[in-house]
């Protein structure tokens, strides 16, 4: 791979959608040299890894250390080996994994003052993979995954420490990152440098994945959608990516433009609960804010207030699980002694950290999905009526169904007044013989949400054939 200080003629020259002035701060800059960091879950902290290599615990509201704690033994800190490696348990999400790029790892647990504890050291320090670069724990916090600078997987017990399982060569070139799926606990994500994404299922003997996807450059990162329905992938120079976990096929390309450069490392992942991407790169000071659902940029900010340089690049990004509309970049300046900054960024808020009033594209957004998502369970203004196959009837909005649903648009020639003596005037009905209401209502929730929610008496007999909600049956 070309080092990050090649290149230098890709340095961008970027058109903004937006020059809407937003509220930034570093978050203890002057103390910290942040490599990594991860939000908790629940909590207005942060843990940090550090180019030092120590683990801290960050208040990112009141922008407060609560700990600074050494992870390797005094007679290991010699190398000063980066913490690369984060990721909050999911059930118990007061315990923290923590890996250094020395391989090794351990498992903290947070107090009630943002305290660690060391609750566990694998393998008695010795390392769990070569040169670590990715843990993450899947969602039931049995098992945790490491990947390095390798083409090796590794699965562990999270409470034992023993090795589960070991995926040996899975990838041409490295591997990048790997994740388990938010849901499931079985499954897992890996991406590599060899232009694929693999899809595995730990519960199948053979070292084979479901299903493989490709990209056009190296990959960078992947992670799933937080209901798992799709994973968003990231490869090299603004190719990024998104894909049905079904199957593997494409499901959208996001409109971000390529700076023509094979050394822009690009990190997506998905904010305000998988509305919306935040997207940065390894050779831009742009983050840029998507649609999930359209693959659209819907903001391009310059980081950031009141630092912007021409060596400063994005490193790494999240979306607060908190706050929507705020999220957190590791920015770098490049040929500096002190490269490293997080920095906490609030679009709900301007540079004064006033706060910001509609008209504002992204809460727009936001709240007119929130609108549509109400509609369904009170369907004020209604002109369709869905029939089942017992003649019970689901209200709805051919301005809802028509975009979001093609079988349902090529049909509107075939909506019939409506029978319904509690129907008003100018409401049309459309009958669904085979279908009953439970089936018809979980479509019409994920035409109203984008959501897929299966309704209470749900089920699907032998030859049952559904509208397709992406085009023909």
């Amino acid at each position: 791979m070309a080092s990050l200080d090649e290149d230098e003629d890709a340095l961008l020259t970027t058109n903004l959608t937006s020059a809407s002035a937003y509220f930034a701060r570093p978050l203890c800059s002057s103390e910290l040299q942040p490599r990594q960091f991860e939000f908790h879950p629940e909590l207005n902290i942060m843990a940090v890894g550090t180019c030092e290599g120590d683990v801290v615990v960050l208040d990112w509201e009141k922008n407060q250390i609560l700990q600074r704690r050494i992870f390797e033994a005094e007679e290991d800190r010699r190398e000063r080996r980066s913490i690369l490696a984060l990721s909050w348990l999911r059930k118990n999400s007061r315990l923290l994994l923590a890996g250094s790029s020395s391989g090794k790892a351990k498992l903290y647990r947070l107090d009630n003052k943002g305290a660690l504890e060391m609750a566990m050291e694998y393998r008695e320090g010795e390392p769990l993979t070569e040169e670590m670069t990715s843990i993450h724990c899947n969602c039931v916090d049995q098992l945790l995954v490491t990947s390095g600078y390798t083409k090796n997987v590794n699965i562990f017990d999270v409470e034992t420490g023993q090795e589960v399982r070991e995926y040996n060569g899975i990838h041409e070139d490295h591997i990048n990152i790997c994740r388990f799926a938010n849901n499931l606990p079985d499954i897992l994500l890996t991406c590599s440098f060899d232009n694929t994404i693999k899809l595995w299922d730990n519960r199948c003997s053979a070292q084979r994945p479901i299903h493989v996807s490709n990209s056009k450059g190296g990959n960078v990162m992947v992670c799933f959608s937080p209901d798992d329905m799709y994973f968003l992938a990231s490869a090299v120079d603004n190719e990024v990516k998104q894909y049905t976990t079904v199957d593997g096929s494409l499901h959208l390309k996001y409109d971000i433009e390529p700076i023509n450069s094979s050394i822009n490392y690009t990190r997506s992942y998905y904010a305000n609960d998988g509305d919306l991407v935040v997207s940065g790169s390894s050779n831009d000071d742009v983050v840029h804010i998507c649609s999930s659902s359209t693959g659209k940029i819907i903001e391009s900010i310059r980081m950031y207030e009141g630092r912007r340089h021409p060596n400063l690049y994005i490193q790494s990004l999240r979306g607060n699980p908190i706050n929507a509309n705020r999220f957190g970049v590791l920015v770098c300046y490049r040929y500096s002694d002190a490269p490293y900054e997080v920095v906490d960024v609030d679009l709900n808020r301007d540079s004064k950290g006033q706060p910001v009033h509609l008209p504002y594209s992204i809460a727009a957004a936001q709240q007119l999905t929130q609108d549509f998502a109400r509609q369904i369970d009170n369907p004020s203004f209604y002109d369709v009526e869905l029939v089942a196959d017992d003649g019970r009837r689901l209200r709805a909005h051919k301005a809802i169904l028509s975009p979001r649903w093609p079988w349902f648009r090529r049909r509107l020639t075939n909506l019939k007044p409506s029978t319904s003596l509690s129907a008003g005037p100018g409401v049309e009905e459309l009958h669904f013989p085979d279908l009953t209401r439970a089936m018809l209502h979980t479509i019409l929730h994920f035409c109203y949400t984008g959501k897929f929610s299966v309704a209470e008496g749900f089920a699907v007999t032998s030859g049952t054939r559904f509208p397709d909600a992406a085009g023909e049956m």
